[in-house]
């Protein structure tokens, strides 16, 4: 049975030592850069990072990077990581890791949210370009780019362990819940994009997209609930208005889009991340920031 955490900081001297050996032409210099909710991340250098999944549920999204990243990222105009490698086991490390190019900028999530408007429009676009119809091969997660309806088996275990005083948000998800169920062509999703998975410039303008190991296909409602993860109003006005400017015909008719993205939003980045052990201080804050903008909207 796979231990809970599969890596972590300590083993920086097993992780440097394994990627000495296996790409041995990158500099020898390395540090802990991070950890997110799947990965440990190690740079490499000034160019590159290795990511190395630190639980169990988060090596098939290194895998879905190793087929998928290079063509779902295709159409944007945004720096995006490159995987130049696959590391092998090392220890009693035995998962797939990568060794990517090193993508530079701020962590949305080190800029209050606030701060974040001078992306809006450009994430937006971004996005606009990314969701365009996808292969029938490409990958298929229920509980990203499916419907509400399928996450409910993942959702209302969540709602029973939510502490009481997040339980006003738990409506809105009701309210996305009921919306009618996406029935369009199934489009490109980044699969995670929050303010821990794109960049910023100094001056807060979007500077790259990264973390791509949730790509998929489905509903695009599920990336758009970014909306009220990344932004307060004024910024949600920008995104949406940049989106709807750049996006296929079909998607901009769907009257059922955005309240189904602010289910998503309340499903996947407020109820999950606060009913979960695994949630690190700035996913929490994040998941708060997010519950306001979804009950006080104007």
């Amino acid at each position: 049975m796979p231990r809970t955490f599969l890596i972590s900081h300590s083993d920086l001297p097993e992780i440097s030592a394994a990627i000495a050996e296996q790409f041995p032409d990158l500099p020898r210099e390395y540090s802990v850069e991070g950890f997110g909710w799947d990965n440990l991340m190690v740079r490499v250098g000034t160019d590159h990072v290795a990511r190395l999944p630190r639980r169990p549920e988060a090596i098939s999204a290194i895998e879905f990077e190793l087929a998928w990243l290079e063509q779902a990222a295709q159409s944007l105009t945004v720096p995006v990581p490159h995987i130049v490698g696959k590391g092998s086991p090392f220890s009693d490390y035995s998962v797939p890791w990568t060794i990517n190019t090193w993508t530079a900028g701020i962590r949305g999530l080190s800029v209050p949210p606030e701060q974040r408007r001078s992306s809006a429009a450009e994430l937006g676009r971004q996005l606009a370009l990314l969701h365009r119809p996808a292969p029938r091969d490409a990958p298929e997660k229920p509980h990203r780019g499916g419907t509400l309806a399928q996450r409910t088996y993942l959702t209302q275990p969540q709602i029973e362990r939510l502490p009481g005083q997040y339980s006003a948000v738990v409506p809105v998800w009701e309210q996305g819940l009921a919306t009618r169920p996406y029935g369009g062509t199934p489009l490109w999703l980044h699969g995670d994009i929050h303010p821990g998975n794109y960049l910023l410039q100094d001056d807060h303008t979007l500077a790259g997209i990264i973390d791509f190991g949730d790509v998929c296909q489905g509903d695009p409602a599920f990336d758009l609930a970014t909306a009220w993860v990344s932004f307060d109003a004024a910024g949600r006005e920008d995104f949406f208005g940049a989106y709807f400017e750049s996006c296929r015909e079909e998607t901009r008719l769907d009257q059922d889009l955005v309240p189904r993205a602010k289910g998503w939003a309340a499903s996947a980045y407020v109820i999950a991340v606060l009913s979960s052990d695994l949630s690190t201080p700035d996913f929490v804050d994040m998941a708060q920031w997010t519950m306001g903008q979804l009950l006080h909207e104007p």
